[in-house]
């Protein structure tokens, strides 16, 4: 007999899911409610550190791994630095070339799929990824 879970049981039953990656949750009607976005703010404040405390643009090659490295093993924050760093990559995003609208279309997927990520970090994304396609 299914169960259905309501509420702050039925986020958590969500993000305990293999799947850590928060677009996962957004068919569910998850993302967006206030619990969601508390709980994923604290659980990513570590990668959130990481990624605005990279500095060293003159090798914009070591940001993933910088990161990556800065993290616990046993840290969630590896697989949302994953599910992240994929979407920043995603092809589509850095097809035009105009490198501005690049950044604007990773910026934009990376609001939109990643609401939890604060704007610096998210801009240190971008900028990582867009030295991916140069």
């Amino acid at each position: 007999m299914a169960h259905r879970l309501h509420g702050f049981d039925r986020l958590k039953s969500t993000l305990n899911r293999p799947s850590r990656n928060p677009k996962a949750a957004i068919g569910r009607g998850i993302v967006g409610s206030p619990h969601f976005e508390i709980t994923c703010t604290m659980a990513k404040s570590d990668l959130i550190g990481a990624a605005i405390e990279f500095v060293d643009w003159e090798k914009p090659w070591t940001f993933y791994s910088a990161v990556l490295n800065h993290l616990s093993l046993e840290s969630d924050d590896r697989a949302a630095l994953e599910d992240v760093w994929a979407e920043a990559c995603r092809p589509e995003y850095w097809r035009d070339a105009d490198i501005s609208k690049c950044c604007d279309a990773c910026d934009h997927g990376l609001r939109n799929g990643f609401s939890w990520l604060p704007d610096d970090a998210r801009a240190q994304f971008v900028r990582a990824a867009s030295f991916q396609w140069k």
